[in-house]
Order: C-alpha cells, then sequence, then structure tokens
C-alpha cells in the first residue's frame, strides 16, 4: 500500500487511535496486558521464540512489571526475565541500551522491540532484535488459543494496526541520487494528520545519518567516523562524531569533531538550515570569540565558499549567532531542492576542514 493507503487503515483501528495519547507506553501495557491474560500460552510462544539462544525451565509467565527502574517491561519466567526496551517513536539510543544492560543481571534476555531498526549491531551489545512486524507474527500464534470472542477481536485490531504501523515506513527509503533535502512536504503532512510526524522525522533524519556516516567512512580515511553522542571526548576524541536529534519538532544532525579540550567543532543541518559553530566551555569557553575570529580570518572554518557572503547569517554586522553560553556559529538556507547527493558533497569537505583544524592553527 501507498503511504495515504497505510494511514487511511491506520485511521479505522480503534486502538490506533487510543495509543495516540501515549505512544510506547500505550504499548508497554497492552503487551502486559496480554501477558498477564495469557501466562501460559503466550509465555510459550515467547519462550518458543528465543527458546533457540535460552534455556527456559518453565514457559509460564509468572509476573510482569511496567517502567520499573527505567525499563519499559520486565516479563518475568521462572529462573529468566525477559528485558523488554521498547521504541515506537524513538530512535534506538546504542549506549541507552549498554546502560540498561548494565543495571540488570546478565543472564537475563534483552530485547529490543523497535518500528525503527538501529544503526548499529545489536549482538554485539547482547540484545535481541524484535520489530512490531515480529511482535504480530507471535501475536497471530497466539489468537488460536484464545477462547474470549472480545479479547480475539481487540488482539487482531492491535495485530492489524501494527504491522500497517509497521509498512507506513516502508516507502521511505532515501535514495542519494534522486531525493532531496526536503523532509517536510506532502508525506509529513499526511504523518502530521495521525501525529506521527515525529516518527516521520526520526525515521528520515535516523536514515541520513546512516547515509552521512556510510560516504563520509568511503572518502575520508585518515579519521575515525561513527554515529554517537556529542560532548563525549573521552570516547571521541580525535573522531568524527554523527549523532540526531528532535527539537521542538525539527530534525537536527550534529557532526562533530575535536583533537582538544573543552572544544567542539562542527556542523549542524538545523532543519533547513546548514550550521558551522564552534562550542567551547571551560576556560575555553572564555577563548571562544578570539578562536573563531582567527579560524574565519585564516579561512579554516565558518566560511562557506558555494555561497555569496550576503547570504550568510547573521547579518547587522554581527559575525556570529549564540546558542545557550557555548555555542556560537555562522550558517546559510538550505533550499529544498538540495540533492541529498551535493549536500553529502559539501559535508565531506567541511568534515575534510574540521579535521585540519589544529591547536596551532587555533593560537597562530
Amino acid at each position: 500500500m501507498t503511504v495515504p493507503e497505510t494511514i487511511t487503515e491506520l485511521k479505522k483501528s480503534p486502538l490506533f487511535n487510543l495509543s495516540l495519547s501515549s505512544k510506547e507506553l500505550f504499548h508497554s501495557n497492552f503487551i502486559a496486558w496480554i501477558c498477564e491474560n495469557y501466562q501460559i500460552s503466550f509465555g510459550e510462544i515467547l519462550a518458543n521464540h528465543f527458546a533457540e539462544k535460552f534455556n527456559f525451565s518453565d514457559k509460564k509467565i509468572i509476573s510482569v512489571q511496567r517502567e520499573t527502574r527505567n525499563l519499559d517491561l520486565t516479563i518475568e519466567f521462572n529462573q529468566i526475565k525477559i528485558i523488554v526496551e521498547n521504541k515506537v517513536k524513538s530512535v534506538p539510543d546504542r549506549q541507552q541500551l549498554i546502560d540498561y544492560k548494565g543495571k540488570s543481571n546478565s543472564n537475563n534476555i534483552f530485547v529490543l522491540l523497535t518500528i525503527i531498526k538501529p544503526s548499529f549491531e545489536l549482538k554485539d551489545l547482547g540484545w535481541e532484535l524484535l520489530t512490531y512486524r515480529d511482535l504480530g507474527i507471535l501475536l497471530s500464534n497466539l489468537i488460536d488459543r484464545i477462547t474470549d470472542d472480545y479479547h480475539k477481536k481487540i488482539i487482531k485490531d492491535y495485530i492489524y494496526f501494527i504491522n500497517n504501523l509497521s509498512d507506513l515506513l516502508k516507502p521511505l527509503s532515501l535514495n542519494i541520487e534522486k531525493s532531496y533535502y526536503n523532509f517536510y512536504g506532502s508525506d509529513y503532512k499526511l504523518f502530521k494528520e495521525i501525529r506521527l510526524h515525529d516518527l516521520y522525522i526520526k525515521y528520515n533524519y535516523a536514515e541520513l545519518v546512516k547515509e552521512i556516516e556510510k560516504y563520509l567512512k568511503s572518502n575520508l580515511t585518515s579519521k575515525e567516523v561513527k554515529i554517537g553522542k556529542r560532548y563525549s571526548l573521552e570516547t571521541n576524541r580525535n573522531k568524527v562524531v554523527i549523532s540526531t536529534t528532535l527539537v521542538n519538532g525539527k530534525g537536527i544532525i550534529n557532526i562533530d569533531f575535536s583533537d582538544q579540550d573543552e572544544i567542539i567543532y562542527g556542523i549542524m543541518l538545523d532543519g533547513g538550515r546548514y550550521n558551522h559553530y564552534l562550542d567551547a566551555w571551560g576556560e575555553k569557553e572564555k577563548e571562544k570569540i578570539g578562536i573563531a575570529d582567527n579560524l574565519q580570518l585564516n579561512k579554516k572554518w565558518f566560511l562557506f565558499d558555494f555561497v555569496n557572503e550576503n547570504e550568510v547569517y547573521p547579518k547587522n554586522g554581527k559575525n556570529y549567532n549564540r546558542f545557550g553560553k557555548s555555542m556560537i556559529y555562522r550558517s546559510i538556507k538550505l533550499n529544498n531542492d538540495t540533492l541529498l547527493s551535493i549536500l553529502l558533497e559539501r559535508i565531506l569537505k567541511d568534515v575534510n576542514k574540521l579535521t585540519e583544524i589544529s591547536t596551532n592553527a587555533v593560537y597562530n
């Protein structure tokens, strides 16, 4: 089905419409309700699904906890627990999964239940992947074991709803040579009709981050490139780090680099803007304007050689815009007809500049 057809089908589902008030919590609560009402039958289905890797001495679910110790869902069997991290409208976070596993018994089964597949290898972290499409298959196996007609109907509606939700993202694959950097067009408006525009933006930006990583890795051999978190200089020093977030419904991508203390240089895709920035703290925060002026004077940063200077912001005689106390930046507008292939070329050129910025260049 097309995106409009799938959205039409979702609108028909009572459970989908009920889920919109609290997307991830709704799903965790519904799955917990199934576990509590079908401890033996659904317990067997879950145990059999994971039986190849894990040994269940008893396949009956004995308890279910929701939102306990920051864990979305804990399904307990005799001698083993299934720990579920639930991602409906969020992008899986590698460090979050590492932290959650570190706080729990390592003998448990750690399951990422997600609409958006992660950009990293789950098995390297000791986690199992269960997509919402997979969950629909497990619940379909449960239907024939249910005698309550009402329960059958609502679980069938739930399966129909999560299958359509999974299908909704299928047609949205990025084509680097043909797609434009414009994620606020007709598809965005369709997703907004059903209050899933945040999922649409997060999905597209997560896909774009993967494409940026792949492109930089294939064209930049001098530095390590990774998807990660900002400001982690202990582990990310001298590495190009790509990250994404959502701020007030707007997608943000940061591409950071630093080989120094208390300072990061970066590129930011901020909705329809393309920024060069410097983020400094500690002693460097006091010196950031001088550092930035020096970089600009020596044509090492804060210059956009693919546009005229009169297209660069800020205007009115100011050199830099500010975000908070630590960040200063200059920016240009990105047109809606900017091809992703052109954008990747610009990013590569600027990342090469970033990695050439050194301590000597800053202070000489």
